[in-house]
Formats: structure tokens, sequence, C-alpha cells
């Protein structure tokens, strides 16, 4: 009798020698961290730093001086933004504790994540400081009084909501919430749970079903084409705003019609 053991010696082998999922993980994650040392964000400070360079540089993007109350306005923005897109942010692991397969997979998709906004760090850096940029200009465009400076003359002062202060808002929503349809964004997944909030908003506004939004085929009802108090351009207004301000680890939800 001829035994065949060569299949079976070589199964057994590659299975002994072959890096378990939670090894191939970790291999991953050390390398994550490496390109996050890279970059230069080593601990949350440097990330923090990172932030206020991007504030700094949209506020002079606008002309707005640095003293300007506005300026602690789009720091207080960028950073929201920052948080609410979970950008630059390394996960942390503790690899003492087992974990499922799925769990796993988890990590791996959040690294491969972060992947990518550190192995291009500074063109990713550039384009969400143009994107912070591009959506702020069309509200101070529309309401130049934000950047006036304060006023010590007496007289009667009258605090007016800011969305009662432009007259043509559909538009001005419409190109804030632009932005994070924008080509270059869309790839490299820098804006990417906004754009989903904004998307499912859309289509919430255009009288689809926000249970199966992808089944949605009609043309979207943009903002521009809304009444000024319609129900859909609140829905849309508070899909660019809410999207950025919202809750931090509330998963994203549109207002039902």
């Amino acid at each position: 009798m001829v035994w065949r053991i060569g299949a079976r010696v070589h199964a057994l082998a590659h299975g002994l020698f072959k890096p378990s999922e939670a090894e191939l993980v970790r291999q991953q994650w050390n390398d994550v961290a490496g390109l996050f040392r890279q970059a230069g964000l080593c601990d949350p400070s440097d990330r923090t730093r990172l932030i206020g360079t991007i504030a700094d540089g949209v506020t002079e993007r606008l002309g707005i001086p640095a003293d300007h109350e506005q300026a602690d306005v789009i720091a207080e923005f960028s950073e929201r933004l920052f948080d609410y897109e979970g950008l630059f942010l390394l996960p942390e692991v503790d690899w003492s504790r087992e974990r499922t397969i799925a769990e796993l997979w988890d990590i791996r998709e959040e690294l491969t994540r972060q992947r990518g906004f550190v192995s291009d760090f500074d063109e990713n850096r550039e384009l969400l400081e143009l994107a912070c940029a591009a959506i702020l200009d069309p509200l101070y465009v529309a309401c130049p009084a934000l950047l006036d400076e304060p006023d010590d003359t007496d007289g009667i002062s009258v605090p007016t909501s800011l969305l009662h202060s432009i007259s043509d808002l559909g538009t001005v929503t419409q190109a804030m919430q632009g932005v994070a349809f924008a080509e270059d964004i869309i790839e490299r997944g820098l804006l990417a749970r906004l754009n989903n909030r904004l998307e499912r908003n859309l289509v919430a506004a255009s009288g689809g079903n926000l249970a199966d939004p992808r089944s949605f085929t009609r043309s979207l009802r943009m903002p521009e084409q809304c009444g000024r108090r319609s129900r859909a351009e609140r829905r849309l207004r508070r899909g660019v705003m809410a999207g950025v301000t919202g809750p931090r680890d509330q998963a994203p939800e549109a207002e039902p019609p």
C-alpha cells in the first residue's frame, strides 16, 4: 500500500505556520501606526494641533482676522467635523482580549480607512482645509454681518436667527452641502459620513424611502428648488448642519417626513 501523505503534511505545516487573523490584524495595526508616526501624529495632542492648523488655514483663506470671534467658531467647526468623520484616529486595541473574527474584521476595516487618510497625508490635509473653507464661504458671503466688528456705540441690539438673515437660503444650503459630493472628497472618503447623511436627507426630502434609499431613482429635489419655509428644505438644511454638529457618537439619521 502506498501512503500519499505529502498533501497532508503540507496542509499540516501550512496550518501550523500560517499567522492567525488576530496576528494579521495586529501587523496591520503596527503598519498603520507607523504611518501615523511619519505624519507626526504620535498622540492625541498632535491631532489637536493638526485640527488647529487646518482651522487657522480656513480662517486665512476666508480673509478673517485671527482675533475675530468667528475664528473660534471655525476652530470648533473644524474639531467637530474631524470628530464626526473620525479623521486621523488610530483605533485603540487591547490585544490581550480575545475577539471574534467579525470584531477583527471591523478593526481591519477601520485600519484600512485610517491608512487612506495618513498614506497621502499632505494632500488630504490640504483637501480638508479647502473643504472646510468651501463649506463656510457661502455662509459668510450670504451673511457678511457675521464678519462685522462689534459695535460699542449706544443703541438697541436685536438678536436675529442666522437662518432668518439669509435671503436665498436654498442656494446657500446647496452650495454648502455640495462640498461633500465633490469627486476628490468622495474618492478619499474624507467626508463619507456627512455624504451619507446628506444623501439620505435628500432622498427623504424628495419623497424616497429611507428604509431602502438606494432604490430611489427619481431626480433628487435640491435645496434651491424648495420653498424657503417648506418642510423639505428644513430637512435639507438640518442635514447640512446636523451632519456636522450633531451627536458625535450617534449614527446619521434623517428627519422623518
